[in-house]
């Protein structure tokens, strides 16, 4: 049998927010599975990552202007500055991929949130892996889901044989659609009919980030998209992350005249029929309007891809000491 590794991302310290949600919760059926404890890798203070320096940032004019991080260079703001910097990695060092080699041969690690590039050293090094994403769909009440990928083809077969339910989805998106209907009269007053709703997402969200271009894209960016939604719509809303910060697309809103609503809640403005369109750079409420039964318009890019490589299971099952005995039988088949 392959070590067992529950890794956190091998170039940066935690969040405190990631042991018990990511990382502690697999970390009892896993070690009941393979009869003693399941080795877990901490991030290690890697020499790329010592001094970044405001070059790194310089497209959002340096380091010290990226909203978030504080003077006083807190043990937070440590971890977020590294972790955008490890999300714009599009390469690796020959010492980095040495250091994987010696963490994770012969192993099957589970990681959270594995960057592409993790995922590509990986296969370079013949290195077995699960890559546990948060599941774009979020409205299933019970159905808490992780989206589960692995490079290995049998266990990512045993991940179909455990996907959730079409009709599942189906069912939890009716139910949010009768729960808006509270919201119904209040959207109606403000919206046409045809109107196009945009989501907005965090600056710095790394699905958002250009490999090609070495940078983070923003709804300015596809200016031209904007201009062409607005002339096919009676209207063009908008809705800030509940995370953001700062509201970074309001001079591209202001030149087309395009209303922000923060008084009523997305889920609520989406199930309008009011609603005719869903645009974003590369939200995961995209995909959740497929259920929903709105026209969708994806300005940049799909970071998991749901249809094409990862799978969705119940978060209850990876928790299941009867899933993991059933994945490492159904892997060495």
């Amino acid at each position: 049998m392959k070590n067992i590794i529950n890794s956190s991302r091998p170039w940066f310290e935690r969040y405190e927010w990631e042991e018990p949600t990511v990382i502690d919760y697999l970390k009892a059926p896993l070690s009941r599975v393979v009869g003693g404890k399941v080795q877990g890798i901490e991030g290690v203070n890697h020499d790329e990552f010592i001094d970044l320096g405001d070059g790194v940032f310089s497209d959002f004019g340096g380091a010290n202007n990226l909203g978030y991080m504080t003077p006083s260079k807190s043990l937070e703001s440590k971890i977020k500055t590294r972790e955008l910097w490890y999300r714009r990695s599009i390469g690796y060092t020959e010492a980095q991929k040495d250091y994987l080699s010696d963490l994770y041969e012969d192993s099957l690690v589970i990681m959270h949130e594995m960057h592409p590039c993790d995922e590509l050293i990986f296969n370079d090094l013949g290195i077995e892996y699960i890559n546990v994403f948060m599941s774009p769909i979020r409205f299933c009440k019970f159905g808490s889901l992780r989206s589960l990928y692995s490079n290995n083809t049998r266990i990512a077969e045993y991940f179909k044989l455990h996907e959730y339910s079409a009709k599942k989805y189906q069912f939890w998106a009716d139910y949010l659609k009768m729960t808006s209907l509270l919201s119904a009269g209040k959207v109606s007053k403000r919206l046409p009919i045809d109107t196009c709703l945009i989501i907005g997402q965090c600056r710095f969200d790394y699905s958002k980030f250009d490999f090609s271009a070495n940078r983070f894209v923003q709804l300015s960016d596809f200016e031209s998209e904007v201009e062409a939604i607005c002339t096919s719509h009676n209207k063009v809303v908008y809705t800030k992350h509940p995370l953001s910060e700062s509201n970074y697309d309001k001079e591209i809103l202001s030149k087309y005249n395009i209303e922000i609503i923060s008084d009523i809640s997305s889920y609520d403005l989406i199930c309008s029929s009011r609603i005719k369109t869903v645009a974003a750079l590369s939200s995961s409420v995209l995909k959740e309007c497929e259920y929903l039964g709105k026209e969708t318009h994806r300005f940049f890019t799909t970071f998991v891809d749901m249809d094409g490589k990862f799978t969705n299971v119940k978060r209850s099952k990876l928790k299941s000491e009867s899933f993991w005995n059933g994945l490492l039988k159904y892997a060495s088949n």
